[in-house]
C-alpha cells in the first residue's frame, strides 16, 4: 500500500513522498450509487518535486496547502480531528 501511496502522488501531483504511516481507515457505504468505499489515510513526507497537477482523466481541480483548522473542515469524518491523527498511528504490517 505504501507503494501505491508514493505512486499515485507522483503521478497526481508532480511530488516525490515517503509514506510516515497509516493514521486512519474509514469505511462507507452509498445505496445510491452502489458502491462500498474503503478510505485508507496515510501520514506522508515530501521528499522532492514542485506541486502541479497531472491529472489525465481531468478528476483533480485544484491541489492546496491548507492549515489544520481548514484540514478538519475538509475531512469532518475524523472526529478528533486531523491534529489527533497525526499524533496517532496505525500498524501496518506487509507479509509476502
Amino acid at each position: 500500500m505504501e507503494q501505491a501511496l508514493v505512486r499515485e502522488v507522483k503521478e497526481e501531483t508532480s511530488l516525490t513522498v515517503k509514506a510516515d504511516g497509516i493514521v486512519a481507515v474509514n469505511e462507507a457505504k452509498s445505496k445510491e450509487k452502489g458502491v462500498h468505499t474503503l478510505f485508507i489515510t496515510f501520514k506522508a513526507v515530501v521528499v522532492e518535486g514542485k506541486i502541479a497537477i497531472n491529472d489525465r482523466e481531468e478528476e483533480i481541480q485544484e491541489i492546496e496547502w491548507v492549515d489544520i483548522k481548514r484540514a478538519n473542515e475538509y475531512m469532518p469524518y475524523h472526529l478528533n480531528g486531523v491534529e489527533r491523527l497525526l499524533q496517532m498511528g496505525i500498524p501496518y504490517i506487509y507479509q509476502d
